[in-house]
């Protein structure tokens, strides 16, 4: 059976030529792992429509412009999930491989409905570079549905799969983004008595993972921005303000600060 080798360069002038090669060959090969320093695991970004957000201008939008921003962090595949507010039952989604040109078009963002959204942009880690692995992630709890986009790669986490599995969880992927998302799902040791508490749920993880990440977690009508407890993956919260009524398309202010 022939096999494929990794490109050996000789020169400066190869090492781009080689170092696609290389990641093409690992992607046939069903790794998914990535060793190449042309990207930067994956862009994670979400919005929220609040007091007097024109209603021309859909948040699905805002969310696509973010993420071409992120391009460079990550081109094999991309996701919007949107939520139209607390009384939604589910929520919008489009998802699919390639850039965000390609999967965005102008009747992808009339389907993103809703106030609210995450979006993400991917470059794999942990798992293939496959539909399936398409992030955000969304799962249904009896609390209502979660979405969640990633960026950062879980290592030497036997752990907390093992934990997530041993609470009856199922895991339909090999990727450490899903992993993350059902843990998010499960009551931390100290438990809950008035529903989910939701800050106690992401800080369990964060005490089970204490790795180097960016999270944005989305529920029908809020967002959690999560920072890995080192600081080490980029993270901002920003406000953007419609310049006026008549041209609300417009924006004449945007500011960010580290969260």
């Amino acid at each position: 059976m022939a096999s494929e080798s990794t490109c050996q360069h000789s020169s400066e002038e190869d090492s781009l030529a080689c170092e696609m090669k290389n990641f093409a060959i690992e992607k046939r090969r069903g790794r998914g792992a990535v060793t190449s320093g042309l990207t930067h695991e994956c862009g994670v970004f979400g919005a929220i429509g609040c007091g007097e957000w024109p209603t021309t201008l859909e948040i699905s939008q805002i969310i696509c412009w973010g993420l071409v921003a992120l391009q460079h962090r990550g081109q094999e595949s991309a996701g919007i999930v949107t939520s139209e507010g607390k009384c939604s039952k589910y929520f919008n989604i489009v998802k699919g491989m390639g850039l965000i040109s390609n999967i965005f078009n102008d009747q992808a963002i009339r389907k993103l409905k809703g106030s609210i959204g995450i979006g993400h942009t991917r470059y794999s880690t942990s798992a293939a570079s496959e539909e399936v692995n398409c992030q955000p992630f969304v799962v249904h709890t009896q609390h209502g549905a979660l979405a969640v986009a990633h960026n950062g790669e879980l290592v030497n986490c036997d752990s907390l799969r093992k934990m997530v599995l041993g609470r009856g969880v199922g895991l339909s992927t090999h990727s450490d983004s899903e992993l993350i998302t059902q843990a998010l799902c499960l009551n931390p040791p100290e438990g809950e008595s008035n529903g989910p508490d939701w800050p106690a749920r992401i800080k369990h993880l964060m005490q089970l993972a204490p790795l180097s990440y960016s999270l944005v977690i989305m529920l029908k009508n809020k967002i959690y921005a999560v920072r890995d407890p080192y600081g080490n993956r980029p993270l901002c919260l920003g406000k953007i303000l419609a310049q006026n009524e008549l041209t609300p398309a417009l924006i004449s202010t945007f500011t960010t600060n580290s969260v």
